[in-house]
């Protein structure tokens, strides 16, 4: 359920339930039952319903629910800089326990692994081997990222690149002097 917070101004708990209950089930009918409202039948659900999503504080108030809850499911920049950086630290060492290939969320940056395959062949006497393939996302990449997060690659005074390239050209003119008498 969306983070109630704050009740907006002229709006009763009863309406600020509606509010939520709404976003939940995406449906106002649902919504007005489920927060109490007293409806005599189902086409007085959808009339209480309608009634309440057309009134102005019901409407400020969803827009506030959806703008948190769409907050909530974006990463912010402190968490993408944190998942590149553990992806650009990780290091194959830390995939293995006693020399096994091992996945865990408990593994120091474990979300540096893009693949984990385990395969099991079976021998013909009766025998198995387990290959467990890890692969692990490009640092350099992640690096590459950050620096842009961070504008690295930028001037500081203006973010203007400032890198100069030099060319001269020289002019060369051969004459032909067997052609000239000599």
């Amino acid at each position: 359920m969306p983070v109630a917070g704050k009740l907006s101004k002229g709006l009763t708990p009863k309406m600020a339930k509606f509010c939520e209950l709404y976003l939940l089930l995406n449906s106002g009918y649902k919504a007005v039952l489920q927060a109490g409202y007293k409806a005599k039948d189902d086409q007085n659900a959808m009339v209480i319903s309608s009634h309440l999503l057309s009134h102005p504080k019901v409407r400020k108030r969803l827009q506030e629910l959806q703008a948190v809850d769409l907050n909530a499911k974006i990463m912010s920049v402190a968490e993408r800089k944190e998942r590149l950086s553990h992806i650009a630290r990780a290091d194959l060492v830390d995939f293995t326990k006693d020399g096994i290939p091992t996945l865990a969320r408990s593994i120091p940056h474990h979300e540096a692994a893009s693949e984990f395959t385990t395969r099991e062949l079976s021998l013909k006497d009766g025998g198995s081997i387990t290959t467990r393939t890890i692969k692990l996302r490009d640092p350099v990449t992640a690096i590459a990222e950050l620096n842009k997060m961070e504008k690295v690659y930028e001037d500081k005074a203006g973010g203007v690149d400032n890198r100069q390239i030099h060319i001269t050209n020289i002019h060369v003119h051969l004459s032909n002097d067997h052609n000239n008498g000599g």
